[in-house]
């Protein structure tokens, strides 16, 4: 049996790929023939930089920003090198 494993993040709980990886588990133990595809998922909030960063083989970079008062917040931006892509 085949089955597609497509998840969003469980904010503040799991990630996206993690959350793939506990279903496939539990497919796992409850279908010794399961044919499992995971594809983690994300809506353009929380975990979308990481996740598309993780996609293209990339990494992400801590850097220290200004927020819309000028304050400096942490964040975060993807980089794959192979592709010299932001």
């Amino acid at each position: 049996m085949r089955f597609l494993l497509a998840s969003d993040s469980f904010k503040h709980a799991l990630p996206a790929a993690e959350a793939c990886r506990a279903m496939a588990g539990g497919l796992e133990d409850g279908c010794a023939e399961a044919n499992i595809r995971q594809v983690p998922l994300a809506d353009g909030g929380e975990g979308t930089a990481a996740l598309l960063a993780q996609q293209a083989g990339g990494k992400l970079l801590p850097e220290t920003v200004l927020d819309p008062l000028g304050k400096p917040v942490s964040a975060a931006w993807g980089w794959c090198g192979r592709r010299r892509t932001a």
